[in-house]
């Protein structure tokens, strides 16, 4: 351990001392140009020195040294001062995403570096016009500008500007799919930087090799090598390094499905590009922000980010600033070629003054020549397009089997996953059925005929309670449940709840005490409330021990709304296991192991029937002591007392309808179907009232809700009275 924390501080103190001493040289430089009053080629040198050297850690003063270099150069006559002023400003302007103004000085740096003949010069300039290039997607071009590069460099073997070129080669045939290619160039390029030392460069060639393996899906590779170079950046201070390494490592850990990683990486690049003004990584990080809260489902934060990209991209690169940038390219290639016209004329003029005839006869195998030349080069590049749209077609096609292939893959494990759902749900559903069944079948026969009778109705009513949940879940998903809201006392409504379970209550000798204010009015659908405190209720019995007690309360939470408490002396449920209850099918999981079987529809019933009312649910438990669900409905404006509730449900007994003749010609047909079926065919039922629902008077509708009522109590006496008051 002591070993190892040596090495630890060992590596502090060593990048520490490496940070301080580059700001050291930085410094020193500084005060060497202050102490060189005289305005000469040494002063030029050493400013554009400096500004060469900081311009990764700060470019605001690189670009100002690089400026001041080139004035003074301008002014005393030194060009090539002057050249390497433009160069710098130039790659200033590239960072900054301005490559109008980048592309202008670069190619004015070119033009002199090319009339002095300095090789370095010259291959440092195509290099980071091919740059440009690449980022304008001339991809031919870029490769042009690279190659002329790497020839330039090759006979006076320039390490560190071969370096940058093979780097650049690299980047090309990895855009464009050639992964391998593009590595051996990589490869090469990190073999020069590591002989050379430079630590800029190695990071470099670890960031494009962590960038092959990024295009070729292998992120945890890629990760690696993005890391091992911003250990680097960090190192030397590279801001500009830092930020693009920040993103690159935020982009892997989203291809990853590590959104916190990718969200920590890019903001760190973003607050930095903020920083140094480096508003091109701005654009690009703002987007990879959008498509993270897009795999997050925060479509608001994706929105946000993506505007900001686009705002940012259409002030940095818009369309007249690729008409300039091609404007001012056929500008330099006209003037540069109206030269080398110029002096090819001169030199003929002296060649005829001196030989005419052998001028003429040159003159004429020149021209053989140079339209040979023409056709083969032609012919050449012709066959390389060729190969290069067949290669990226193949290419294209070979992408396309491989997403296919994964998008296959995936739906046959979705239908799979589907299968065995459907499987587990089928089996649940059957199991479910089949208790209540057992119990209509095996009523013993020492019972008297209304004790068999009510254990054959109330097993009736849980099986049609289980397929009604199935179904109005489906609806209300669907968005095909439409609510009929009036105004009901909260009392009536649990009392009717608490009819439907009293049979269960007395198999477990449990007592429900109803202790809701007989005051209590709220505007909600009568039948679709009822059936929520049936499930509710049905639960708690479930979980509450013989000789229990179930406990129904009500509350005012404002003037708008009330809030209603079933409450069980049960065991309690586990604070971690609250956000899946009123999850669809949650009970399947419980049930395999070993707990109370259900098909898992009635809680979230209760959720999507209350939301639907515009309320909440909740609930709170007490480990083995007892559990409370509530749930919050909007008050009524009628006014009830308990006395009125008792009255207004032994009115129910008998209803009058007062229906038009138009009603009557709707309704007589419908009647006439359900009189052939009886109340526990609530299938078929159903499907003839619902022709009735759309567009039904309002005693239509009354009548209707009087009759699914009775669906649920499953009264064969007062199914027949509601079918005769129509005929």
């Amino acid at each position: 351990m002591k070993k190892i924390g040596l090495y630890f501080a060992i590596h502090f103190i060593t990048s520490f001392f490496f940070l301080k001493a580059q700001n050291t040289v930085t410094d020193s430089l500084e005060n060497i140009v202050l102490a060189h009053t005289e305005e000469d080629r040494t002063k030029v040198k050493l400013l554009n020195d400096i500004a060469s050297k900081i311009y990764s850690t700060d470019s605001e003063k690189s670009l100002k040294y690089a400026k001041e270099a080139g004035e003074l150069a301008n002014k005393i006559g030194y060009k090539e001062g002057k050249a390497e002023s433009f160069k710098t400003i130039g790659i200033y302007y590239y960072w900054k995403g301005a490559y109008h103004e980048s592309l202008d000085f670069l190619q004015k740096s070119l033009k002199l570096y090319e009339d002095l003949g300095i090789i370095y010069g010259i291959a440092s300039c195509l290099n980071n016009i091919g740059l440009i290039q690449n980022k304008q997607g001339d991809f031919i071009k870029a490769l042009e500008s690279y190659e002329r590069a790497l020839e330039e460099t090759k006979e006076l073997e320039i390490k560190d500007e071969s370096f940058s070129t093979l780097n650049n080669i690299g980047n090309i045939y990895n855009k464009q799919g050639d992964h391998n290619k593009a590595l051996s160039y990589y490869e090469k390029s990190l073999k020069i930087a590591e002989e050379l030392e430079n630590r800029n460069g190695i990071s470099r060639s670890y960031n494009n090799i962590g960038a092959v393996y990024y295009y070729q899906s292998d992120y945890l590779k890629a990760l690696e090598y993005f890391q091992k170079s911003l250990m680097l950046k960090k190192e030397i201070d590279d801001k500009i390094g830092i930020c693009l390494l920040n993103m690159n490592i935020g982009d892997a850990y989203l291809n990853l499905n590590n959104y916190n990683k990718a969200l920590d990486y890019s903001y760190k690049s973003l607050m930095l590009s903020k920083e140094i003004g480096f508003l091109n990584n701005q654009k690009s990080t703002y987007l990879q922000l959008s498509k993270i809260y897009v795999d997050m489902n925060i479509y608001k934060k994706a929105h946000e980010n993506y505007v900001l990209y686009k705002e940012l991209e259409d002030s940095i690169f818009n369309e007249k600033n690729i008409k300039d940038i091609a404007a001012l390219e056929y500008q330099f290639a006209y003037e540069k070629e109206k030269q080398a016209t110029e002096l090819e004329r001169q030199k003929k003029d002296a060649l005829n003054r001196e030989e005419n005839k052998r001028q003429k006869y040159i003159r004429n195998s020149l021209i053989v020549g140079t339209i040979l030349l023409i056709n083969v080069i032609f012919l050449i590049l012709r066959v390389l397009i060729i190969r290069r749209k067949a290669i990226r077609a193949l290419n294209q096609q070979k992408e396309e089997i491989q997403v296919q292939a994964k998008q296959i893959k995936d739906s046959n494990n979705r239908l799979l996953k589907l299968d065995e759902f459907k499987q587990d749900m089928i089996n649940l559903i059957v199991h479910d059925l089949k208790n209540p069944l057992n119990r209509i079948l095996n009523i013993p026969c020492s019972y008297g005929l209304e004790k068999q009778v009510k254990m054959a109705r109330q097993s009736g009513k849980q099986m049609l309670n289980m397929v009604l949940n199935i179904l109005d879940v489906n609806k209300y998903q669907d968005r095909q449940m439409k609510l009929i809201l009036n105004d009901n006392p909260m009392y009536l409504l649990s009392v009717k709840a608490i009819e439907y379970v009293q049979f269960l209550c007395d198999q477990k000798d449990i007592k429900v005490k109803n202790e809701i204010e007989p005051e209590t009015v709220v505007n909600v659908d009568k039948l679709i409330i009822e059936r929520v405190l049936i499930n509710l209720l049905t639960n708690a019995i479930k979980y509450t021990p013989k000789g229990g007690i179930i406990a129904l309360t009500s509350e005012d939470l404002s003037e708008s709304y009330v809030r209603i408490n079933v409450t069980d002396n049960g065991s309690g449920i586990l604070p971690e296991n609250f956000s899946s209850v009123f999850q669809k099918f949650e009970q399947i999981i419980v049930k395999q192991s070993g707990s109370v079987s259900s098909t898992g529809l009635g809680l979230t019933f209760c959720k999507m029937a209350t939301e639907e009312h515009g309320g909440e649910i909740g609930l709170i438990s007490e480990p083995e002591k007892s559990t409370t669900f509530w749930f919050t409905l909007q008050k009524g404006n009628a006014k009830f007392t308990k006395h009125q509730c008792i009255e207004k449900e032994s009115k129910n007994i008998d209803i009058n309808f007062v229906f038009s003749e138009e009603d009557l010609k709707v309704l007589k047909p419908v009647v006439f179907g359900l009189k052939s079926l009886a109340v526990y065919e609530t299938t078929d039922v159903r499907k003839n009232i619902d022709k009735l629902k759309s567009g039904a008077s309002e005693s239509v509708q009354q009548w209707i809700c009087e009759l699914e009522k009775n669906l649920i109590t499953l009264d064969q006496k007062k199914y027949l009275k509601l079918l005769e008051i129509v005929t």
